[in-house]
């Protein structure tokens, strides 16, 4: 069985002439001459033996079959477009994929006002976005799971390169009809009430513990969103970023724990040193140490 070649210009053919509703507006649009659109759609019916088009109307219309190798040619045409610009990525060093994991507690809005200015640069690179919780962030860094990582906790192994980012506020609190919220309610108070905090039976909780915390009375949850959802529920209090509640305390669904003191994290921007990065990855890199650097000048400022 001979094998049988259809090119592709007659394939892009078929679909302008559809988008376009006649050969002469496709030959414009391919600035080519109505002959040679005729030539091509010829071509392309000797080679599948069958009619794609039905000319006896005024406007070409697609057989059955036609319909068919329409869809067919637009899956092969964006196909045929992926590869160009594959190509031209690796031409150019170009990453075509990033990966990106990120600690739960990041603020959300930077992080897309970055990722927007990087897909401006990069529009053709994808990007995966992920968050995590705790020590997932450096463990998916360290198996090679993502390019960049930013982490609660700085990284000390000496192939990683970490950055301070930014800090994070953390604010206790809690449903205002919460137990924790009456008069005269003090620490010792608050360490006999159930804390909800984020991590498994095995992992470090990044929340404070008090050391006279009753430990049979603890809610342990796997996010940030089911963490808050149980706090406003007045199921347990908890630490909270800031900007993960401002909403909630505005609305009056959350209130602060005023017994407790607040505390402030750092994030980490974190990397492997041995890394081969092109120029996307470098790109994100840099940009988020600008922005780090912005955050640094605002806290010297406040």
């Amino acid at each position: 069985m001979s094998m049988m070649f259809i090119e592709v210009d007659d394939l892009e053919t078929i679909i302008r002439i559809v988008e376009e509703g006649s050969f002469r507006a496709a030959a414009e649009k391919l600035n080519k001459a109505p002959s040679a659109i005729t030539y091509s759609v010829k071509r392309i019916e000797e080679q599948l033996k069958t009619k794609v088009f039905d000319r006896e109307e005024y406007r070409p219309k697609l057989t059955k079959f036609g319909e068919e190798v329409y869809l067919r040619a637009l899956k092969i045409i964006n196909l045929n477009s992926d590869l160009i610009d594959f190509a031209s990525l690796i031409s150019a060093g170009i990453e075509n994929n990033i990966n990106i994991v990120v600690d739960s507690i990041t603020p959300q809005e930077m992080l897309y006002e970055i990722i927007k200015k990087f897909h401006k640069k990069f529009p053709s690179t994808n990007v995966s976005l992920q968050f995590a919780v705790l020590e997932e962030p450096q463990k998916m860094l360290s198996e090679g799971e993502a390019d960049i990582a930013i982490s609660y906790k700085p990284c000390n192994d000496i192939e990683c390169e970490s950055k301070i980012f930014r800090k994070v506020e953390f604010l206790p609190v809690s449903a205002p009809h919460h137990d924790a919220q009456k008069k005269n309610t003090d620490i010792s108070n608050i360490s006999e009430m159930t804390q909800v905090t984020v991590g498994d039976t095995s992992s470090i909780d990044l929340d404070l513990n008090f050391p006279s915390l009753n430990k049979l009375k603890q809610w342990r949850v796997l996010d940030e969103t089911t963490k808050k959802n149980v706090i406003i529920e007045a199921l347990a209090w908890g630490y909270m970023s800031k900007n993960s509640i401002d909403t909630e305390l505005q609305k009056g669904r959350l209130k602060i724990i005023e017994a407790l003191p607040k505390r402030t994290y750092c994030l980490h921007l974190i990397r492997k040193k041995t890394g081969n990065y092109g120029p996307a990855v470098s790109f994100l890199w840099d940009e988020f140490l600008n922005k780090a650097l912005e955050e640094y000048i605002g806290f010297k400022m406040m």
